[in-house]
């Protein structure tokens, strides 16, 4: 027989354990909307889109369109190069799909024009129309060259950031980055009968990952072999090899100086007379930014004490200050409706034991309510605030209703009538599922 002691110990530990699960939400502005979805990118040197339409995306979209669980096909050719978006069911293993996409490939690719590129084959979590926005950016400024302001942001800003579990991506812009150039000799090049497109051609040979052929293991399965490319370097260029002349191997090197320079400047950023950089920090989707801008936040501010003589961190942009701000709005108001609710049912029945059940009764149904989010995996965003709003309301009539029967009866009859209105509640709510899934 469970006693009222132990009720009471059940329910404070739910209660413990909804406050230790809270730093761990996932909190974020709006839903975001995921779908699985693989990407084809090929370019086609030299081409027209009509001419990359027919003889390379078509082929291709008509042996993509066979593979199953897929939803939606979208393609696009432009000059020199095209695209196919593929969209599939949500319940479809995507680490089959990616496989089966690239075997596809294999097959068709003998028969493409020889001036297509191998298909690069990338899987992206959902089909957001506008570019991933940063969660944080920040300002760095600092007494040296805009390059070099980069290069310190880099060695003691974007290390220590990386490290933060939860963050994706780290980009630093506003400064020119450093470039190979090569410079050709043009009387060598006609003493060997060159041209540019050779010297660029040996290049790209250089760094090309190449594809072999098809590897057959003991038990009938097949290993798609890849070569892959030498690392672009100052080296490797050199020792590109162009062509032979009368037996004698001519490389870059011959015809060709090969040497490393900062970008020639497009832009000018500067702030206080100072040369100034953008360190704009990117989070991984269902990260709760909340939590994660302040382990942002600590750790820059003690990365940039650590910065030489001149150098200073300045916050731009914070995207969770919205967000905040839609936050505190909504628990202001829950809590204002909650306490004015508490004043009036205590000024009916003035009786303090009545309203501390009541208020136990509503902390402990959250509490639950907070478990199952996170249990779950579920955002918490503007619109699951309205759905608990909503459900706040229905908990508290719940509540008053089976406190004023048990008071009156002492008896809990009223539970299973009070269990059928909620049901039907419930399910009017869980038409919403009947709804388009961008709706939904």
């Amino acid at each position: 027989m469970i006693t009222p002691f132990r009720i009471v110990i059940l329910f404070f530990s739910v209660c413990l354990a909804a406050l230790l699960v809270i730093p761990s939400l996932r909190v974020d502005l709006v839903p975001q909307e995921k779908a699985p979805i693989l990407q084809v990118n090929y370019s086609m040197a030299n081409t027209n889109p009509e001419i990359v339409e027919q003889h390379a995306t078509a082929p291709l979209e008509n042996v993509l369109s066979q593979i199953n669980f897929l939803k939606k096909v979208e393609s696009q050719s432009a000059y020199n190069q095209g695209r196919i978006q593929l969209e599939f069911d949500k319940k479809a293993d995507m680490a089959m799909i990616k496989f089966e996409v690239a075997s596809l490939i294999r097959q068709v690719y003998p028969q493409l024009p020889k001036n297509v590129s191998y298909p690069l084959i990338i899987q992206t979590s959902g089909k957001e129309k506008k570019e991933k926005s940063p969660l944080l950016v920040y300002t760095v400024t600092g007494p040296a060259t805009s390059y070099e302001v980069k290069r310190k942001a880099e060695e003691f800003l974007q290390k220590p950031v990386a490290l933060v579990a939860g963050v994706s991506e780290i980009q630093i812009t506003g400064s020119e980055n450093m470039q190979v150039s090569v410079v050709y000799d043009l009387a060598k090049m006609n003493v060997y009968g060159l041209s540019a497109d050779q010297l660029t051609s040996a290049i790209v040979e250089q760094t090309k990952n190449h594809f072999p052929g098809i590897s057959h293991d003991g038990n009938g399965g097949e290993l798609f072999l890849m070569i892959k490319g030498n690392a672009l370097s100052v080296k490797a260029i050199r020792e590109a090899l162009v062509s032979n002349h009368e037996g004698i191997p001519i490389r870059i090197k011959d015809v060709a100086k090969v040497f490393i320079e900062e970008e020639e400047a497009s832009h000018f950023f500067r702030i206080n007379n100072q040369n100034a950089i953008n360190l704009s920090v990117f989070v991984r989707e269902g990260e709760n930014a909340l939590v994660l801008r302040k382990a942002i936040e600590k750790t820059l501010t003690q990365a940039s004490s650590t910065m030489p003589q001149g150098y200073q961190l300045r916050l731009e942009y914070d995207a969770t200050e919205f967000l905040e701000k839609e936050l505190s709005k909504n628990y202001l108001r829950t809590s204002l409706s909650v306490m004015i609710l508490l004043i009036f049912i205590f000024l009916s029945y003035r009786d303090w034991k009545y309203l501390l059940i009541l208020i136990s009764a509503l902390i402990v149904n959250v509490s639950f309510t907070i478990l199952l989010t996170w249990y779950l995996n579920i955002n918490i965003h503007l619109y699951t605030l309205a759905g608990i709003a909503i459900s706040f309301g229905i908990m508290i009539d719940n509540a008053i209703v089976m406190l004023d029967y048990f008071h009156q009866f002492k008896n809990r009859k009223v539970f299973l009538a009070l269990m059928g209105a909620t049901l039907t509640t419930v399910v009017a709510l869980l038409l919403v599922f009947l709804l388009p899934e961008e709706d939904r």
